[in-house]
């Protein structure tokens, strides 16, 4: 059997999918299995031995193209629920996917679909997984890939995000306070736009280099495997950095934990009544974990609320830092 899945999410969400490989190989030992994701992230499943082929495409015309010309018997979308009338285009029998924002539409185009009522991206994995017809063999995400670096002792701290309502807003004190206290190298990551902001964390702190727009998303892997630690926000490489199997410390702002669904020892979240009980994910109505839509916050109380002292007490717990050391920049 020759499956395609498709995994065109942004970096964290395309990440997560992982774990429905290893169940589709268990339960299908003979298949071949491509996926396609948003080019520039072929390095995600190059070395997955589970994978075939990795695929990216430039525009829906070419996606099309390369799943009609695949010879496919099944494709399975990974909740990016736009693209099901490809999936109908391109006439591949089985079509799999779970019913988002237009469900009638979901309905019509796929051959095997539900509408879930979830609680968490976990939840949605296993949902989706049991259309197949298989359970998933780990839930956590997973990623394979022999890249490395020569640097060593060392953290990486990803300060920024797309997105404000997502941005801590203690960074600067925190890498001050890490260049200060503890003996690894800091590394601060980020885009290319991001670059001049995080210069000036750098500035003038010989153990904090600012390396954000300066590596292919191959040397990234490669620098978030080897990491002691990772410290950042809810973003895409901070959960690439836990399916690497790097200790990553993850604080949410408008999305709760709980809309993963993973059990994570280094996930910090400030409680408040104003971030939504219930909310959405891919168009899909979640019951717990809700995440906030209110972009232009004034106030992003889930964020400023989570004190330094916090963030500090969580590094030095996972990294056994002696409990006496000063929690503030000096």
């Amino acid at each position: 059997m020759k499956i395609v899945l498709i995994a065109t999410l942004r970096l964290g969400d395309a990440a997560m999918a992982s774990p429905i490989i290893p169940a589709l190989k268990k339960h299908f030992p003979n298949c071949e299995i491509d996926i396609v994701v948003r080019a520039g992230f072929e390095p995600l499943y190059n070395e997955d031995p589970g994978i075939s082929k990795v695929l990216s495409y430039t525009d829906k015309r070419q996606l099309l193209s390369l799943l009609k010309k695949g010879g496919y018997e099944m494709v399975i979308n990974c909740f990016e629920g736009k693209f099901n009338k490809l999936l109908f285009l391109s006439r591949i029998p089985q079509r799999i996917g779970l019913r988002q924002k237009k469900p009638i539409r979901d309905y019509f185009f796929l051959t095997k679909s539900k509408k879930p009522v979830a609680v968490s991206y976990r939840q949605l994995l296993t949902e989706l997984a049991s259309l197949v017809g298989i359970e998933l063999v780990d839930p956590m995400p997973r990623i394979i890939t022999s890249a490395t670096t020569d640097r060593t002792n060392y953290i990486v701290v990803h300060p920024g995000s797309l997105e404000k309502i997502r941005v801590w807003p203690y960074f600067g004190e925190l890498i001050e306070w890490l260049a200060d206290t503890v003996p690894h190298k800091i590394l601060l990551t980020g885009s290319a736009v991001e670059a001049e902001e995080l210069e000036g964390y750098a500035k003038g702190k010989p153990n904090v280099e600012n390396i954000a727009g300066k590596t292919s998303l191959y040397e990234l892997m490669g620098i978030l495997k080897k990491a002691t630690l990772v410290v950042g926000n809810d973003t895409g490489p901070v959960q690439l950095a836990k399916a690497l199997g790097t200790k990553a410390i993850t604080i949410y702002g408008a999305a709760h934990s709980r809309t993963i669904g993973f059990k994570d020892p280094y996930e910090l979240v400030h409680e408040v009544p104003c971030r939504p009980k219930n909310g959405f994910l891919f168009g899909i109505e979640l019951n717990a974990g809700g995440r906030c839509e209110y972009y232009d916050c004034p106030t992003r109380i889930c964020l400023y609320g989570l004190a330094l002292r916090q963030v500090q007490q969580k590094v030095k717990e996972v990294l056994g830092l002696n409990s006496r050391l000063s929690l503030y920049p000096k």
